[in-house]
């Protein structure tokens, strides 16, 4: 119980950070437009987006859209709060990937389902290079599956499964 105690309280925490940035983002930058923090780099700005990740499916107006990206939201925090249980004690790198994934997840779709879009407000850019806004859960979610993958690459102790194989065979 105590490892998933530390899951949980990993993913709150990212619910938390995520949401009292967004709630900055909103108060403080949609009415000033951005701050420039480092020029030819980094903008903070305010940007809604309805679609998935980096923006796409951001056009248009489908009502509908908001539910069914909430939707997968949630069937993808029900399978990671399987494979958490599944996961073998020596596993803390994943378990960690885990609750970040899963607590960015949840951030994102407070978003939706409080709003119907997700607010996103770091702009990162270098001359005609430019990367989609994104936020705190974002971020998250992809040093967590970092993490995952960090655990699937490298070679496992001798006698330690990976988390992978102990997933596959259960």
């Amino acid at each position: 119980m105590p490892r998933q105690l530390g899951f949980y309280a990993l993913a709150a925490l990212v619910v938390l950070l995520d949401q009292a940035a967004k709630w900055w983002a909103v108060e403080l930058l949609e009415p000033r437009g951005s701050i420039r923090v480092v020029p030819e780099l980094l903008d903070l700005v305010c940007v809604r987006n309805r679609g998935v990740a980096f923006g796409l499916f951001n056009d248009g107006d489908r009502p509908w859209q908001a539910w069914v990206l909430g939707g997968f939201a949630l069937v993808a925090m029900a399978l990671i709060l399987r494979m958490v249980q599944q996961l073998p004690a020596s596993a803390s790198r994943s378990l960690t990937g885990f609750a970040l994934i899963f607590g960015g997840a949840a951030g994102n779709l407070i978003d939706r389902i409080r709003i119907g879009e997700v607010i996103d407000f770091v702009y990162i850019y270098y001359r005609q290079w430019h990367w989609p806004a994104f936020n705190v859960a974002d971020s998250a979610i992809c040093v967590g599956v970092g993490l995952l993958l960090l655990d699937m690459l490298r070679p496992a102790p001798a006698g330690v499964e990976h988390v992978s194989d102990t997933i596959s065979h259960r």
